[in-house]
């Protein structure tokens, strides 16, 4: 359907903001909302209704800000180009706004919302500047957008509106993946370490704690993953953003240190403590300095119930106050032998493991769904601004 476009110029009026003085403080605390990009970062829906600072009468007459009424779409301008959202409450911004207030007879809010939410790519191609990137008045006012009738926009925000919140409930119950499996542990096995079990040092139950290879290798376009710390700072290994060695050196370098499955990584350097169980079925790989490697005598210790004591405040403390460096903290490979550990009965462990793998095969699921609910909601929009929906 080939609808008629137009200037959001002619659209809507776009307004600027601005930042009364901030040592100034009779223009602070009154009872005028006042908000910047950085309120719009993590909303968890299209509306903005309460933003942290206000600012005094005074404060607005003494710069350049004006006040929106309600309805009007926030359009972040810089620091980052494209974050959206309505106001429900009249309000003012700082100058990272080119907010829009649509002529209410000719276009929806929220279609206006959703219009720019599906073009934030385009939205910040527009930008110009040396230091950061920002889009101006005028260009904002040249953006031309499809002007379908008035009802068919209502129609369109509504479809896109249901979509999107079927996407934010599945991306807010992936969330809570991230802290179950730990929920879970301190159900079973209490808060501070207090369960039933043997206190041991982390030697005694691995057969080996190495770390990586303590050069930086030639890296190559293709080849095997070498794998530090970012790839498993997610408590997951991530092979998907590695850098590559060859065969050669993979061989030369698995003499010493061979990851295989069940074995458990942990973070040494940087951002230490984090573990990870190296999962079935993995590709090859190979790990540097900063990562230790720890092959587990599996009569005594199950990996997903060890990987999981280790992220318990108890061990976290350990950790915290054994490592060394001030710019960037390590972890040697001695104090990770002598951190104390809990072991109760392997049955308990093993019981344990096998609802952490229920969450984690739930969770696979829900990245799966995630998936294809963005891609469906991308869908949606294009079909929905190119007149098809």
């Amino acid at each position: 359907m080939n609808w008629p476009k137009a200037a959001l110029g002619d659209l809507c009026e776009v307004v600027s903001g601005a930042t009364p003085k901030t040592g100034e403080a009779r223009f602070w605390g009154g009872d005028i909302l006042w908000t910047t990009p950085k309120d719009l970062s993590n909303l968890e829906t299209p509306y903005l209704d309460s933003p942290p600072r206000t600012i005094t009468e005074d404060g607005l007459k003494s710069c350049a800000a004006s006040m929106l009424p309600e309805n009007s779409v926030l359009l972040s301008s810089r620091a980052p180009i494209g974050l959206v959202a309505i106001n429900r409450k009249p309000m003012a911004t700082n100058q990272g706004f080119k907010s829009l207030v649509p002529d209410k007879r000719r276009l929806d809010s929220k279609f206006l919302y959703h219009w720019l939410r599906a073009n934030t790519e385009y939205l910040q191609n527009l930008g110009n500047g040396a230091t950061f990137k920002e889009i101006s008045k005028a260009v904002v006012e040249r953006i031309e957008i499809p002007v379908p009738p008035h009802e068919e926009q209502r129609r369109i925000a509504t479809i896109l509106d249901k979509a999107d919140a079927l996407r934010r409930k599945r991306k807010r119950a992936l969330e809570l993946f991230g802290g179950l499996s730990q929920s879970i542990f301190l159900e079973m096995f209490g808060p501070a370490q207090s369960c039933a079990g043997v206190l041991r040092p982390l030697g005694d139950v691995c057969e080996v704690i190495r770390d990586g290879v303590h050069k930086t290798p030639n890296y190559v376009d293709a080849g095997i993953p070498f794998v530090t710390v970012k790839n498993i700072v997610s408590g997951e290994l991530d092979l998907t953003k590695t850098k590559f060695v060859t065969e050669s050196d993979h061989l030369a370098m698995t003499k010493r240190v061979c990851p295989e499955p069940g074995d458990l990584l942990v973070s040494k350097d940087g951002t230490i403590g984090v573990p990870c169980v190296v999962p079935a079925g993995v590709q090859p790989f190979s790990i540097f300095v900063s990562v230790a490697l720890l092959k587990l005598r599996r009569e005594l210790v199950d990996p997903t119930f060890l990987a999981e004591q280790i992220k318990t405040e108890p061990v976290q403390k350990q950790i915290r106050e054994n490592s060394k460096g001030i710019a960037i903290r390590h972890l040697h490979l001695g104090d990770f032998a002598n951190l104390q550990i809990r072991l109760p009965h392997m049955q308990d462990q093993l019981r344990f493991s096998a609802l952490v793998s229920k969450v984690h095969e739930l969770k696979r699921q829900a990245i799966r769904n995630s998936t294809l609910d963005g891609d469906l909601f991308s869908s949606l929009q294009y079909r929905a601004f190119s007149g098809q929906l």
